[in-house]
């Protein structure tokens, strides 16, 4: 067979495919089998005798009627010559022909996608997930290699939708609606969708949880807000309640951001500012409901920033920011906090507080984003002492790391020292 099968490779390579159809006649003498009649038609068929090869087609099929694998072998035989309509055609005879109204689901529900037929494709997974709710990641896999074009996103939503009407308390329908209504960006459907998953579910607001970090991910702060709040008036209890917490102050820092909120108007006085108010309200309310919680070091540091880059406390911020280190040693968030004690003394014109802050958390981290950041900093204060070399030395390193978000900065360092 090894020497059988190369030689037909080796004609059909050189497109001697008259050779090729007499070795499988030789096979085919020993008596008729699918396999060598599907591999005949295909050569037919490369060869340019469509008629013919439709026939021997046919009578593969009339080899072996009755046994699913027959239609199989013809399928693949069809698909490699991308006959996807006729690989339909003959699936759908196995189907009849066997009487399983469940045979070739994935083969079928593939070739529908590749052919346009959209909404048949979705009655096939539909029907999958109805007899298996496990085969949910197949499904989705399947399908994300389609839903890219507009249509069949949409004919997969509107039959998801109806399975979902039909079979209201299966929730891989549900599951599925709700991923489609992501790929769409269709962010208030999704929210319902979920919201729906986690009540029949009873799951206490974990599904929502997910979703709002899901959302959030996707720039759409303002459904993960309403997810966030949804749990914490719901579920106030639940695990996820105290991170939720936390993801409200995130999306109103966010939605703060976004919306380009301002704390100070042109004359200097404070005015609301109810998206980073409430950031702050959020992380306030966290440190006094969950004071022991692991997360607690990073959400006072976060509320020293926002007085520090939202409302120019600086007071306030170096307070809070102290507070970090002297409760949290060794924690992530002492880092951070460090840095921006750092910036704190250098707004304030204390350049050797700022250097010796920025000059040791360098040393610290010696490599990544936070380190880079303290060495642009550092560049800086050389730069207002007129030590031009030092401050060149250190744009040069923040350059060659091309991977940071300071480098760019490194770069009009640099431009502003040669000019």
């Amino acid at each position: 067979y090894a020497f059988y099968d190369k030689l037909k490779e080796a004609y059909e390579s050189v497109k001697r495919y008259d050779d090729a159809i007499a070795l499988v006649d030789g096979r085919l003498a020993q008596g008729n089998n699918p396999v060598l009649l599907a591999e005949k038609a295909r050569l037919q068929y490369l060869q340019g005798d469509e008629e013919t090869a439709f026939g021997t087609w046919d009578a593969a099929i009339a080899a072996a009627p009755d046994n699913r694998n027959t239609y199989r072998i013809v399928y693949q035989s069809l698909f490699q010559v991308r006959l996807f309509d006729r690989a339909i055609d003959v699936l759908e005879r196995g189907r009849a022909a066997i009487g399983e109204d469940d045979l070739f689901q994935n083969d079928l529900a593939y070739l529908y996608n590749l052919t346009g037929a959209h909404e048949r494709a979705m009655e096939e997974y539909i029907a999958l997930l109805g007899a298996d709710e496990r085969k949910l990641s197949f499904v989705r896999s399947r399908l994300s290699r389609f839903i890219e074009q507009e249509d069949a996103l949409q004919a997969s939503i509107a039959a998801a939708e109806r399975a979902v009407r039909k079979d209201p308390l299966n929730r891989a329908f549900r599951e599925l609606a709700a991923w489609l209504y992501m790929e769409a960006e269709r962010y208030q459907d999704a929210l319902n969708a979920h919201r729906a998953i986690d009540r029949l579910e009873q799951e206490n607001g974990r599904v929502l949880f997910l979703f709002a970090r899901q959302a959030a991910d996707a720039g759409a702060y303002d459904v993960a807000l309403q997810a966030y709040q949804e749990i914490l008036q719901r579920y106030p209890d639940a695990p996820t309640a105290p991170e939720a917490r936390i993801g409200l102050g995130e999306m109103y820092e966010h939605r703060g951001h976004h919306t380009r909120e301002e704390a100070f108007d042109a004359e200097g006085r404070r005015i609301p500012a109810p998206y980073f108010d409430n950031a702050l309200a959020a992380y306030q309310q966290f440190l006094q409901d969950y004071p022991g919680h692991p997360l607690a070091p990073e959400v006072l540091r976060r509320i020293g920033e926002l007085q520090l880059n939202v409302f120019f406390d600086l007071d306030e911020a170096e307070a809070v920011l102290r507070e970090v280190n002297a409760r949290f040693p060794g924690s992530d968030a002492v880092d951070q906090a460090e840095y921006d004690l750092g910036r704190i003394a250098l707004l304030r014109g204390n350049l050797d507080e700022a250097r010796l802050a920025l000059a040791r958390l360098e040393e610290r981290l010696r490599t990544g984003e936070l380190a880079e950041r303290a060495r642009y900093e550092l560049a800086l204060i050389h730069l207002y002492r007129g030590e031009w070399e030092s401050a060149r030395t250190l744009a040069d390193a923040m350059e060659e790391n091309t991977s940071t978000d300071v480098a760019n900065d490194a770069i009009e360092l640099k431009v502003l020292l040669i000019e």
